[in-house]
């Protein structure tokens, strides 16, 4: 009975926990409490097992009992007999935790053991042994009791004991040869033998422990085990201890290959006539491979091949695979099954000369494989090997199991290199291979030395590779018409056919869009209607669906690409392989040309790249890429497949940096092939596939970059040129109306492009001052192409990129800052381009708009900065709208997320592009956001805290200033309360450059802090002139605020600032510059006093150095506003009397003086203080009374006067150039010389112009001076305008006059002027009257001093016209009669005509119509038609006739 179960507790419970046991037990079970007949039999027991337990000593004695009760039940031991027994346990246990375990032993042993060795035993393990015998004849039992610890060392003890004893176990330092049973009758004479042993085998110490085993211990133990086998007919065994694996029982052959093994010296222990059976080899095999227990059915073949894998040959081992059981076992298999033993024999063979002993040694074949062997360890090979070994790699599945080779067999990779292996072999002078082996047992030599990859005649595997975890699924780049051309196409190639039915084309769409764009719709057969395929009808056929051409050529470069892409990484393993192999071959040495293995042109590539990973072995790479430089330029793009020359280039650089700039690490050669190859892979007009366009773009960037950068650019003009060529193909689509591909939205391809176009800007910009004028102007087509594309498929453009888009703006204002005197014209394609991109722009940032790849805030920055990059502009204000919507919702989504601190930079980048766009206060929404996550603040304690850090030596100043008042602006600009006292309180004392403060105030809303910088910046202008960008945003600025408008007008137009006007120029351009400066920035302001002063200075100049360059002449005029001509009649006469044939330019500058005559001042472009003074001054000059003074003279006369001091005193030094320039009664040309003339009377009505000034235009001053008004004209004094015609007025200028119905209809009024001037003094009209008119007479002078003027010089002026209008007639009909190859004189009829309206041969050059004629369809029509009219010709032979005489004239005078 268990009473522990009585009591309910646990066999280790304590005496408290059995008290308080009973005590809850018995309260149930007491007769006094319970009334039941049993519950006094149960309080009876339950006493009992209290009674017991509480005592400790009858607890201890239950205890044993209790345990040893389960041992008599096994060892059928009557308990009765056990009384002692149990007090005797119950000693040892001493606790309840104890245990109870017996030990069944032979009597012999245990009597061993009674003689005082248990003593011994229960000392050392703490436990109690029990020895007593059983009823079983020779046995006996040990009981073993005590605690679980002392209870296993006892037993551990006892054991050790009897093996010792029995011999079951191997001494340490020695073995046990165990006899057969059935030779155990020799032991007799075997013992007697014992004492000769130690004098043969000195040190040995033999002695017999048990029935059939002797213990050999000491020296000599090989020796004596072999004489103790021959004694026994080489049937013993031997018991020996092996580290790692314990007592192991070994044949004589395992004995022996244990031996050799671990170089113990032996002799031989086995004869060698004596050949071991089929279990002996197969054991000796099992342990030879360490291997566990296998079927006894295992074949010896498999074991054999991977002993001799492992090189574990030992005589044994050598006589168990030549045995007869292997060779029976051989002999039966097919050849393929025979080749993983020749092979793995023929591996052995050229490292091991005892391999020559296997049987096998003799086949065949094993010298092919040891030729293929030694060709694959060598330096030659080892691109061969390595691509074995990558070629099982490539087909191994990633679960890292065993797989049969049937599943490779047909593998591309892995067949391929059979292939080569067999034509290898074949080709050098071997037994080539047999095809019918099986491919695995030869690459097995290939890849073994791989750590890697283990194969066997089993299968292959990645040893190294764990389970990989199924990679995410990656975006589908491709569009819809991309993936379907694609997938027509490899139908295509499958079916061998060019045509493909209208049904199967639509299901192979259908599928396609339904795994990959299943938000597209159903698709019908109208989608066939794309640019890219056209449907044509077979009859009996059916419809049927063909790519065009354009089609074709994207899907096969897109699948060549692909195929690259996926074999190029296999190949560049190779390279990597081989390079270890090769550094393994050269240690710590390098490889010259003529020691490069041989090898394959993308092998060599693949190693070059590799190399260029490390920058290691550079001599290796020089020798490399001399060696491909010997290649043309289309053969190395053809034969480094899959590699391309970009790569190569990416190496050079890489060597180059590592090199360092002092030593060219390539010859020039082989640089100059790697461009040109370049060059030819961007673009070739005789290839079909040219490299991709990302391709093409990285050519550009490696280009540029050291050593490539270095190379002389004349021998290198076909890059640029191959990338101009490449934009221009892709914008040429096959139908002209249709969006090239490569900005459609239909293709993914407009990334690729706008970065080619990006790195063609970035290249054209270093290397344009290094290529010719014929390549530049290509560059600058292909960009016009590119900016009238952009222009023309705006809405057809893909917006669903905005990286391209970015990239594409990028380009253009890159573009802008080329800095040349050829890049105007490619200003102007920038410029048309970034305003071609706007509304694709606004269409892409509208936020409904769905995009696979989403704008962010370093996009928009980007943008934003580019457009800044041309200053303020009013074309530019819907986007930066746009782009401050989209950056504030972008910042929201960010705040949202605490992101904000990650794109800090593009934020301060927008930040910036806004402030320089004076967009500042657009962007308020977004400044809010920054503000309120904190990245303002902290932004504005970096910038205060750099504005007070010192200066670090070649720090840019004026940067870290522009940084402060973009934050400071930004700061204002949020309107927060305390904004502007910090912004204030920040400025106050601090010395800001003017173009930050400028900057600043262009964005600042009406303030203190503007006013502020305002003050600033005008006090700083007294020091220094602001450039001309920075007075237009100063002007800018203070557009809006009138308080502000009138202080910067005032300012411009004191004393101090008109001082800074520069007084003297080197040339006119010089002057030109000084003139933008001043005036171009006030075109929105006006300033009459700068206005005047800069007309002084042109004046001035034109007097002195006079008319050297027409352009630049017109171009100063061009600087002056129409309300500044208008004021300022000198100004215009002067460059009515400079002008000559200009250019460009003549006709905007006409057309301004022809408004100034018209314009009616505004009260904001008047200057009352000016009007006054400049009154004052011809007050006083007429009040001295002469009709001309000198400069000196009037200066000296004025400044006596008091009036005139405060003239002066606002003014400034130039005080006499500004009013001279605004005077309308006093003429000066800049001269020093100054006229006066106070007429005020007003000129006669023109008379009606002669036939002859209808029809010519004389001089283009005679038509500027009679568009003016007539009070100025009045005005003029006499004598200054010349008779006789400037030079080069007579023919207008090509590209530039106006229209020539217009310039003789000035004409007429200047004859009629002239007509009524000679009327008027009485004087004939001569033909000179009839061209010119009349000047004025002086002051004071009636009409008598006219006619008086004119009789003086009347006769001998009509004498010398009348002879040369005779000589003009006489020339005129010379010319009529040879413009008529008849020689019949019908065209001498019109020579009256043609003498009324000529003065000679070369005024016929002023009907030659201006530009046009060169394009015009006929002769005639290069004529103007008012020649025809004027000389009544109506005949259409008689005009081709006159056209072509006049055609010759132009000829002639060219």
């Amino acid at each position: 009975m268990d009473f522990y179960a009585v009591l309910g507790v646990e066999v280790t419970a304590s005496h408290p926990e059995i008290v308080k046991a009973f005590r809850t037990k018995s309260l149930l079970l007491h007769p006094d409490k319970n009334a039941e007949e049993a519950s006094a039999e149960q309080f009876q027991i339950l006493q009992s097992a209290y009674e017991t337990l509480k005592d400790p000593q009858k607890r201890l004695h239950y205890d044993a009992g209790r345990l040893l009760q389960p041992i008599w039940q096994r060892l059928g031991i009557p308990e009765a007999m056990n009384d002692v027994v149990i007090a005797r346990v119950a000693e040892g246990l001493r606790e309840p935790e104890g245990r109870v375990e017996e030990v069944v032993m032979q009597e012999e042993i245990v009597s061993q053991l009674r003689n005082g060795a248990l003593r011994s035993m229960e000392a050392q393990s703490g436990a109690s042994l029990l020895p007593f015998d059983t009823d079983i004849p020779g046995q006996s039992v040990i009981l073993v009791s005590g605690t679980p610890r002392s209870v296993d060392d006892g037993k551990n003890q006892l054991n050790f004991f009897r093996n010792h004893v029995l011999g079951l176990s191997a001494p340490a330092g020695g073995l046990i040869f165990i006899v057969p049973s059935d030779l155990i009758c020799r032991m007799p004479i075997m013992e007697q033998n014992f004492r000769t042993l130690p004098q043969r085998f000195p040190g040995a110490q033999i002695s017999k422990v048990y029935h059939g085993r002797i213990q050999v211990t000491g020296n000599n133990q090989p020796e004596v085990v072999g004489q103790l086998l021959r004694w026994v007919d080489y049937r013993g065994r031997v018991l020996l201890r092996i580290p790692g694996s314990g007592d192991s029982e070994l044949d004589v052959w395992m004995y022996q290959h244990f031996l050799e093994v671990r170089k113990i010296k032996c002799g031989t222990l086995i004869p060698n006539d004596k050949m071991p059976d089929h279990p002996t080899v197969l054991q000796l095999l099992r342990f030879a491979l360490n291997l566990t227990q296998t079927p006894e059915s295992e074949l010896l073949v498999p074991l054999c091949v991977k002993v001799l894998k492992e090189n574990l040959l030992t005589g044994p081992l050598i006589q168990a695979i030549s045995s007869d059981a292997v060779y029976l076992e051989y002999s039966k298999l097919s050849i393929r099954q025979r080749a993983a033993l020749l092979v793995a024999t023929a591996t052995l063979l050229t490292c091991s000369m005892r391999a020559r002993a296997i049987r096998f040694a003799s086949e065949p074949l094993i010298n092919t494989l040891q030729s293929l062997l030694r060709f694959i360890e060598s330096q030659d090979g080892c691109f061969l090997r390595s691509r074995g070994i990558i070629a099982a790699k490539a087909v191994v599945p990633a679960d890292a199991k065993w797989h049969d080779w049937h599943e490779f067999l047909e593998s591309t990779v892995l067949y391929v290199h059979w292939q080569r292996l067999v034509l290898h072999s074949s080709s050098h002078g071997g037994v080539p291979l047999p095809m019918e082996w099986y491919l695995p047992e030869v690459l097995e030599m290939v890849l073994v030395g791989d750590d890697d990859v283990e194969v066997s005649t089993q299968g292959i595997k990645i040893a190294a590779r764990s389970v990989q975890t199924p990679e995410e699924k990656s975006v589908h780049s491709t569009t819809l018409v991309e993936d379907v051309e694609d997938g027509i196409y490899e139908l295509m190639q499958k079916s061998e056919t060019s045509v493909l039915a209208l049904d199967v084309a639509l299901q192979e769409t259908q599928k396609i869009q339904k795994l990959f764009f299943p938000e597209a719709g159903s698709i019908t057969k109208d989608f066939f209607q794309h640019t890219s395929f056209y449907v044509t009808e077979v009859a009996g056929h059916g419809p049927f669906v063909q790519l065009t051409k354009a089609g074709t050529e994207r899907a096969a470069q897109r699948d060549v690409h692909n195929k690259q892409r996926s074999s190029s990484a296999s190949e560049l393993s190779v390279a990597r392989l081989a390079a270890q192999y090769l550094k393994r071959f050269l240690g710590s040495g390098n490889l010259t040309a003529t020691q490069l293995p041989p090898a394959a042109t993308d092998e060599f590539c693949g190693l070059f790249i590799c190399l260029s990973e490390t920058c290691s072995n550079s001599e290796m790479a020089a020798s490399i890429l001399k060696r491909l430089a010997n290649l043309p330029p289309r053969q190395l793009i053809r034969d480094m497949l899959p590699f391309n020359v970009v790569q190569l280039m990416q190496g050079v650089v890489s060597f180059q940096k590592a090199a360092g700039t002092g030593k060219k690490a390539f010859d020039h050669d082989s640089l100059m092939m790697l461009m040109n190859a370049a060059s030819a892979d961007i673009f070739d007009s005789e290839s079909s596939l040219p490299a991709p366009l990302h391709v093409a773009a990285d050519y550009l960037i490696e280009a540029t970059r050291t050593p490539f950068f270095g190379l002389n650019w004349k021998d290198l003009p076909m890059l640029p040129v191959s990338a101009s060529r490449r934009i221009i193909k892709e914008l040429t689509p096959e139908n002209a109306d249709t969006c090239p591909a490569c900005l459609s939205a239909d293709y993914s391809t407009i990334q690729d492009f706008a970065k080619l176009c990006q790195q063609l800007a970035n290249f054209y910009i270093h290397a344009c001052s290094h290529l010719v004028l014929e390549h530049r102007q290509k560059v600058t087509e292909a960009f016009s192409l590119v900016a009238s594309s952009c222009k023309q498929f705006c809405l057809d453009i893909s917006a669903q990129s905005p990286s391209a888009l970015k990239r594409l703006v990028t380009t253009f204002a890159t573009l802008a800052k080329v800095d040349s005197s050829e890049s105007r014209d490619l200003a102007a394609v920038a410029e048309s381009g970034l305003g071609s991109l706007r509304p694709i722009l606004a269409r892409a940032l509208v936020p409904k708009i769905k995009l696979k790849e989403q704008w962010d805030l370093g996009k928009c920055g980007a943008v934003a900065t580019a457009y800044a990059a041309y200053g303020p502009s009013d074309d530019h204000s819907e986007l930066f709208a746009q782009i401050a919507e989209a950056a504030t919702r972008m910042g929201r989504k960010l705040a949202r997320q605490n992101k904000l601190q990650e794109v800090s930079v593009s934020c301060f980048e927008i930040l910036k592009a806004f402030a320089d766009q004076s967009q500042l206060r657009q962007l308020q929404a977004f400044l809010k956001i920054l503000k309120e996550g904190g990245l303002l603040g902290q932004k504005l304690k970096e910038v205060a805290h750099s504005s007070s850090a010192p200066w670090k030596p070649g720090e840019n100043k004026a940067l870290r200033q522009m940084e402060v008042v973009h934050v400071l602006a930004a700061f204002v600009c949020t309107e927060d309360p305390g904004a502007d006292d910090f912004a204030f309180r920040f400025l106050e004392g601090k010395d800001i450059a003017m173009p930050a403060m400028i900057v600043m105030l262009d964005n600042l809303p009406r303030s203190k802090v503007k006013k502020l910088l305002l003050e600033k910046v005008l006090t700083a202008t007294t020091v220094q002139v602001p450039s001309t960008r920075d007075l237009q945003r100063l002007v800018h600025a203070c557009q809006d605020d009138a308080d502000c408008k009138a202080q910067v007008q005032h300012f411009f137009s004191g004393k101090s600032l008109l001082d800074l006007v520069p007084t003297e120029h080197k040339d006119l351009h010089d002057l030109v510059n000084t003139l933008e400066q001043f005036l171009v920035p006030f075109t929105q302001m006006s300033v009459p006093r700068l206005e005047s002063l800069c007309a002084g200075r042109l004046m001035q100049f034109l007097a002195k150095a006079g008319t050297t360059n027409s352009d630049e002449v017109v171009k100063a005029g061009l600087q002056f506003k129409v309300e500044a001509l208008a004021s300022m009649p000198s100004l215009v006469r002067s460059l009515t009397d400079a002008l000559t044939e200009a250019e460009t330019g003549w006709q905007t500058l006409v057309k301004r003086i022809e408004d100034s005559c018209s314009f009616k001042a505004e009260e904001s472009h008047k200057d009352d203080c000016l009007d006054t003074w400049t009154q004052q001054i011809e007050e006083a000059l007429v009040a001295c009374g002469m009709p001309e003074m000198q400069w000196d003279q009037i200066e000296m006369n004025l400044m006596r006067s008091q009036d005139l001091q405060e003239v002066q005193a606002a003014l400034g030094r130039n005080w006499l150039s500004i009013v001279l320039a605004r005077s309308k009664h006093v003429l000066w040309k800049g001269g020093e010389t100054v006229r006066i003339d106070v007429r005020a009377s007003k000129p006669e009505e023109p008379a009606e112009p002669a036939p002859r000034e209808r029809s010519r235009s004389r001089s283009k001053i005679s038509r500027i001076s009679e568009i003016q008004k007539p009070d100025v004209l009045e005005q003029q004094v006499p004598n200054t305008v010349p008779n006789t015609v400037p030079k080069g007025f007579t023919e207008l200028p090509s590209g530039a006059s106006p229209t020539l119905e217009a310039t003789r209809r000035a004409a007429h009024r200047d004859a009629g002027g002239a007509s009524r001037a000679a009327s008027a003094t009485g004087a004939p009209k001569s033909k000179a009257q009839k061209t010119s008119a009349s000047p004025p007479s002086p002051p004071g002078a009636g009409s008598q001093g006219a006619q008086g003027a004119q009789g003086h010089e009347g006769p001998a002026v009509r004498d010398a016209q009348d002879a040369k209008l005779g000589r003009g007639q006489e020339d005129l009909r010379e010319w009529l009669r040879s413009a008529d190859p008849t020689g019949t004189g019908k065209l001498l009829k019109y020579g009256d005509k043609l003498t009324q309206e000529l003065d000679d041969l070369m005024d016929l050059l002023e009907f030659v119509r201006d530009e046009s004629w060169l394009a015009a369809p006929s002769t005639v029509d290069r004529i103007d038609p008012s020649f025809f009219q004027c000389i009544q010709c109506t005949q259409a032979g008689h005009k081709m006739l006159l056209a072509k005489a006049i055609m010759k004239l132009v000829a002639a005078r060219s």
